[in-house]
């Protein structure tokens, strides 16, 4: 089961406590909300996000980004500073950019390719291209006897292939 949808009011009740400078943990008791659920709409509200659409928008990061915000961060700003200069959708994403950053430094943010990485045969050493060339080779020779006795088993004639 997914997590329950707190109703746009409460929403809407929260951002008016924020407006009026309650913190969020006067807003979680107010509103019976987790104080984690209410940091994180604090860290919204502060970033003007807290009611508007882009609130719940997936966003990347450039490299540059992740690794100026980490280094704020270690450096000693807060953390609720740096998600909001750096715009930074969750504190959890920043916890997880610094672990990375901790355990293989600034090039463990590097973007990760995606996808199947293609075959570079221009690396391909000469042992392995003849390998390679065999195999394709017996594969359509066990094609080419498949297909002949095909023929003759239904008493086809192959057709000409007009040279």
């Amino acid at each position: 089961m997914g997590k329950a949808r707190l109703p746009d009011g409460v929403r809407v009740a929260a951002q008016e406590m924020f407006d009026h400078g309650l913190g969020y943990r006067s807003v979680a008791g107010q509103l019976a909300l987790s104080t984690t659920t209410a940091r994180r709409w604090n860290d919204r509200w502060r970033q003007g996000l807290l009611l508007g659409s882009e609130a719940m928008a997936q966003k990347s990061y450039p490299f540059e980004v992740k690794v100026a915000a980490v280094e704020r961060f270690l450096a000693g700003m807060s953390t609720s500073d740096v998600v909001l200069e750096y715009e930074i959708s969750t504190r959890s994403l920043l916890d997880k950019w610094v672990a990375i950053y901790r355990a293989q430094g600034a090039q463990g943010l590097q973007p990760k390719l995606r996808g199947r990485i293609p075959k570079d045969r221009s690396a391909e050493t000469l042992e392995q291209k003849v390998k390679r060339l065999e195999m394709e080779n017996a594969a359509l020779k066990k094609l080419q006897a498949l297909v002949t006795a095909d023929q003759r088993r239904t008493g086809k004639k192959p057709k000409s292939s007009g040279h």
